[in-house]
């Protein structure tokens, strides 16, 4: 893999000279330099720049990594995944779990001194579903009272089910019984917007950088394609806790890259996702206490774009479905990150069990092609396979383009995009194959299966069923979990027999992040969150 990024840029000067004073890493249990910067600070290197800066309109991890620095929710996430009071301090919920008050911190304040109010939260929570907005994010907001009606251009932003009965108080109605909405609303979507600024500036806020948030950061400079560095906030509620004076996040598409800046001493922490797998793979089997492992609750999975030929056709998705190579796919291209996958839902969930599904069959696959006026893949056109660069995604479409070109007689056209031009042109429907990872932000199953309802933004396929939209809305009316549960089996066995995607991989086990041992506080959780209490790094630390 080529680097797409010049050391230099991020200021590096002597990093050759570094890299060959360590060689391959330190004697002994490190890797690289291990010395802790003379300052508070942490550096971290991730993949991708975020979205935008606006926490309430993208649904991307890299956006949401950066909206939970600057901006906090009603609740928030801890370091281990758990979700405890944030902006509110507590709340209340009605018997039926559909209306819920929450009391704000009287000592909640935006960044520039200005107080936090319920008013904040209503107008910000407005603006997710309006449809002028067109945000991806407005689907996590669907169970509020009128709000599928409200994206659907039906009803006006004024009757979402969200009120502030005063400053410190917002009352909240749902369209459903939900025992689990006060974890929803540690989520990105439900954050507030400091309403004295944003209102102006209803579309674009925030125009150019300048951000005011409630979080425990706020922003010292972004440079696209470089870093986005953040600093303590001063007017943070819960300050004290926040261990580290600066975060700064470097946005590098290259893993080599990555894995020589953190040998070299000049990362702190690589992020999931941003370290070559043969070298994860080696640091974890030498027990290097720097490579912190565990699993995601995320599906790998291709998107169908059901609304144009031939993949309007259920015998041609069915056919490539029962002739999908997952398991060559997770040990050539994955190096068996995880188990192949043929159901949305990850089997780790408590309680989950997945649907029974009918087992692969090339032959059939076969006779459904030929049925649909393809046999041998004659007539067909190429298939467009849509991708983002800078990881193994073309290395998943190459894959494909031979296996189905043999079993099928498929022509594939891989397209690597950045990730920016592969979201709009999906967007678009300018496709046939799109790859996709859903990065579960509950350990629900609903949190999968809610994608492909009606009306969600991130459901680029095409496809609807009212019979899977009641079979949701009916799971979410159920306070039961046992029931609630039989249904959303029931929905995504109706998901999976339709075949607007193809699930391919779930990331259950084998995700690593090095982590340098003077950072203390950081845990690796199947949700891939970070709850910032708590984090600190010590300069003074030495092995």
């Amino acid at each position: 893999m080529a680097s797409s990024t010049a050391p230099g840029r991020f200021g590096l000067t002597g990093l050759l000279f570094l890299l060959a004073a360590c060689g391959r890493g330190q004697a002994g249990e490190y890797i690289g330099r291990v010395e802790p910067p003379d300052e508070p600070v942490l550096r971290v290197a991730v993949a991708e720049d975020p979205e935008g800066l606006d926490p309430t309109r993208y649904s991307s991890q890299p956006t949401w990594r950066v909206a939970r620095m600057l901006f906090e929710g009603l609740l928030a996430f801890t370091s281990d995944g758990r979700v405890v009071p944030g902006t509110a301090h507590r709340w209340e919920v009605s018997p039926d779990a559909v209306r819920y008050r929450f009391f704000l911190r009287s000592d909640a304040r935006w960044s520039d001194g200005e107080p936090v109010t319920a008013h904040d939260f209503v107008f910000a929570w407005r603006r997710v579903v309006d449809p002028v907005m067109g945000a991806s994010s407005a689907a996590k907001l669907l169970g509020l009272e009128n709000a599928e009606r409200i994206v659907a251009g039906e009803l006006s932003v004024g009757t979402l089910g969200v009120a502030a009965a005063a400053d410190t108080i917002l009352e909240v109605t749902l369209e459903h019984p939900d025992p689990n909405f006060p974890l929803h609303t540690a989520l990105p979507p439900f954050f507030p917007l400091p309403r004295h600024l944003a209102a102006e500036a209803y579309r674009d806020w925030p125009a150019g950088s300048e951000v005011v948030g409630n979080g425990p950061f706020v922003l010292d400079r972004w440079r696209l394609n470089d870093r986005l560095r953040v600093e303590r906030s001063p007017t943070y509620w819960n300050r004290s806790a926040i261990g580290v004076e600066a975060v700064t996040l470097f946005a590098i598409a290259d893993d080599t890259t990555v894995l020589n800046l953190y040998r070299a001493g000049e990362i702190d922490w690589a992020v999931t996702g941003t370290v070559p797998d043969d070298a994860a793979g080696r640091f974890v089997t030498e027990r290097r206490p720097e490579a912190r492992t565990g699993g995601r609750y995320a599906t790998y999975y291709l998107e169908l774009n059901t609304r144009r030929p031939p993949l309007d056709d259920l015998r041609v998705r069915r056919a490539l479905e029962l002739t999908m190579p997952r398991e060559g796919i997770v040990e050539a291209v994955f190096s068996g990150q995880g188990p192949a996958a043929r159901t949305l839902v990850v089997p780790d969930i408590p309680d989950w069990s997945p649907p029974e599904l009918p087992a692969p069959d090339p032959e059939l696959a076969r006779r459904l092609l030929a049925e649909a006026g393809y046999p041998g893949g004659a007539g067909l056109e190429p298939l467009t396979f849509l991708y983002n660069t800078g990881s193994l995604h073309g290395e998943v479409a190459e894959y494909l383009q031979g296996h189905w070109g043999r079993e099928l007689g498929l022509v594939i056209e891989p397209v690597p995009l950045d990730y920016a031009a592969m979201e709009e042109r999906g967007r678009r429907g300018d496709f046939d194959l799109l790859r996709s990872i859903w990065l579960a932000d509950l350990p629900l199953p609903d949190d999968f299966l809610s994608v492909f309802v009606a009306h969600n933004p991130n459901n680029l396929t095409g496809w609807t069923d009212p019979a899977f939209d009641d079979l949701l809305a009916r799971a979410r009316g159920t306070l039961d979990r046992r029931e609630r549960f039989a249904l959303l089996r029931q929905a995504e066995s109706r998901l999976l027999a339709a075949v607007p995607i193809i699930p391919l991989l779930q990331f259950s086990y084998g995700t690593v992040q090095l982590v340098k041992p003077y950072v203390e506080g950081l845990d690796v959780n199947p949700l891939d969150v970070i709850g910032w209490a708590g984090i600190r790094v010590d300069p003074d630390w030495r092995p």
